[in-house]
């Protein structure tokens, strides 16, 4: 078998990976992700709540990058929310410190959608299970609606959007 002799050979082996990588690579990198969730309901807050609000909150965790992706959705709240966001480190019931805001620029207004990178503290809240999500509004100052993130054993299906 006689040894490719082409100075070019380098340059055709990369361009392969080249595009190999911007195909097969993202597909491969986002196999591993880590898909979070909850259901917003102001039964799961610490303190008593009488609001007809629910909601829905789905999260995913890049492993490469430690970016953490949501999605939140809420309805029927006693009020315009006033700040949404993230809490740990605590388990169900207990009350913890504000770790990521989750509001979009324009307030907390449903859908939230947004992206941050962890820092070491918040990835360890959240792949141990003690972080929530909890949506405040004028009524209620300690959170009208709340619940547990939970991880996923698999990729969850869509679900049907809520209607406002």
């Amino acid at each position: 078998m006689k040894a490719l002799k082409s100075p070019r050979w380098p340059q055709v082996a990369l361009v392969a990976l080249s595009v190999w990588w911007g195909t097969a690579g993202p597909a491969l990198a986002a196999a591993d992700d880590i898909f979070y969730a909850c259901d917003l309901s102001p039964d799961e807050e610490s303190h008593e709540v009488y609001s007809p609000g629910k909601g829905h909150a789905s999260f995913v965790l890049e492993r490469a990058t430690l970016k953490l992706s949501w999605n939140v959705t809420f309805e029927a709240l006693s009020g315009p929310a006033t700040s949404a966001g993230l809490y740990g480190p605590d388990r169900p019931g207990g009350n913890a410190g504000f770790q990521v805001d989750l509001a979009n620029k324009g307030g907390p207004k449903s859908p939230l959608i947004g992206s941050k990178v962890l820092n070491d503290g918040e990835l360890q809240y959240l792949v141990t299970g003690r972080m929530y999500v909890n949506i405040v509004t004028p009524k209620y100052k300690d959170g009208e609606l709340r619940c547990q993130v939970t991880r996923l054993r698999n990729k969850p299906e869509p679900k049907p959007a809520l209607t406002q």
